[in-house]
C-alpha cells in the first residue's frame, strides 16, 4: 500500500522517501537517520500490521524515539502525520485501538493528526501484490484491490491539496471486500486458517505446538 501511495502523491507533485523501520531500528546510525528524515519531510506517514490489537514494538520503539527527539529539538515546525493499518480480520474496525494510538503520538510528538485508513483482511488480500495499475475490467465488478488503490488515491489528492485524509477514503478502505466475510461461519473459517497458519510458521523456526501454549508470565 505504500508504494501505492507514493505513486499517487508522485501523480500529485510529491516527493516520497521510504524507511523500513525493521531495518533501521537495530542501530544508532539508522535512528538518527529516521529522525533526520522527519525534521525534512513535512508530511509523515506509517503503514503497518495490526499486532495484538497494537502496534508492533518496533513501530512503538520508533514513536518514542521520534517524540523524544522532537521534543528536544528548537523552533520545530508541526508536521503532518497520517497512518495506515492493516489487519487479517474481515473487519476494519480491529485497527480502532491501533489508530488511537497513532492519533496520542501525534499530539505528543508536536504533529497535526490527519487521520487514517483502516483495511481488514489486508493480509488475504494483498500479501505482497502491487497495486500499482490496478483496475476495473468493463462489464465485471470491480475487485476489492481497485477500492484499496482508490482509497489511496483519494488520500494522495487530499494531502496534495494541505488536507486530511478525506471521509470518503476512509470508508472505501474500511468497507469489508466480500459480504460473507461478515458471517459466523466465516470468522469461524478465519480462525482455524489463522491458527493453521500460525502453527506452519512455528514449525519453520523450530517450535511445536505445545511451547506455542506456554505462559510464562502467568503467574
Amino acid at each position: 500500500m505504500a508504494a501505492c501511495l507514493a505513486g499517487h502523491l508522485k501523480n500529485n507533485k510529491i516527493g516520497t522517501e521510504f524507511f523500513k523501520i525493521t531495518d533501521i531500528l537495530h542501530h544508532s546510525e539508522g535512528l538518527q537517520n529516521l529522525c533526520a528524515a522527519i525534521d525534512r519531510a513535512d508530511t509523515i506517514i506509517l503503514a503497518c500490521p495490526l499486532y495484538f490489537d497494537s502496534l508492533p514494538f518496533l513501530v512503538t520503539k520508533a514513536f518514542e524515539t521520534i517524540a523524544t527527539h522532537r521534543k528536544k529539538t528548537i523552533n520545530m515546525e508541526p508536521k503532518i502525520f497520517l497512518a495506515i493499518i492493516n489487519n487479517a480480520f474481515p473487519e476494519s474496525h480491529q485497527n480502532a485501538v491501533a489508530l488511537a494510538i497513532c492519533k496520542n503520538f501525534a499530539l505528543e510528538a508536536n504533529m497535526l493528526w490527519a487521520g487514517g485508513l483502516t483495511l481488514g483482511t489486508g493480509e488475504g488480500l494483498i500479501s505482497g501484490k502491487s497495486l500499482i495499475g490496478i483496475h476495473g475490467f468493463a462489464g465485471f465488478k470491480r475487485p476489492p484491490l481497485f477500492y484499496i488503490s482508490r482509497s489511496l488515491k483519494l488520500t494522495a489528492r487530499s494531502l496534495a491539496k494541505g488536507h486530511p485524509v478525506p471521509e470518503k477514503a476512509a470508508q472505501i478502505m474500511a468497507k469489508i471486500p466480500y459480504p460473507f466475510m461478515s458471517s459466523a461461519r466465516w470468522r469461524t473459517f478465519i480462525i482455524q486458517s489463522a491458527k493453521r497458519l500460525i502453527e506452519q510458521e512455528a514449525q519453520k523456526n523450530g517450535l511445536n505446538v505445545i511451547e506455542l501454549q506456554r505462559k510464562p508470565y502467568a503467574q
